[in-house]
């Protein structure tokens, strides 16, 4: 494994020890039940499209994250909703590791070379 791939990984670790807090899938699929019609919930059900085959790709599990994360992962494309005060990212893989997922580390990698955007991130990683 090469030194860049390393850093990445580190930085993605801690970029979920810092944005992700809680499995909320039981939760999301119980408020399905009870309110069907609720447009975030509704907005859950949907991953992002996938180019390849021009649909959605399946929501496997939902998350709660926190707002920042919420927003960088909505600006590539995420399924992300506020939910009753909660911001829920619809993952759409599972059984790995969430700082293995593609989309973590594409904003790890990102938030490591803006470093002036982020300076807490950068230093936290740094350490």
């Amino acid at each position: 494994m090469t030194i860049e791939k390393k850093a990445i990984q580190k930085a993605a670790e801690v970029l979920v020890d810092d944005h992700v807090m809680w499995n909320v899938n039981e939760l999301i699929t119980r408020l399905q039940e009870i309110d069907p019609d609720h447009d975030e919930l509704y907005d859950l059900s949907f991953g992002p499209l996938d180019e390849e085959t021009g649909e959605h790709r399946e929501v496997l599990t939902h998350v709660q994250v926190t707002e920042t994360l919420g927003c960088w992962l909505k600006e590539k494309g995420e399924a992300v909703a506020e939910i009753y005060g909660l911001t829920v990212w619809g993952r759409t893989t599972y059984g790995q590791m969430i700082c293995m997922d593609y989309v973590i580390e594409e904003i790890a990698l990102e938030k490591m070379l803006v470093r002036g955007r982020d300076d807490y991130f950068i230093h936290k990683w740094a350490k």
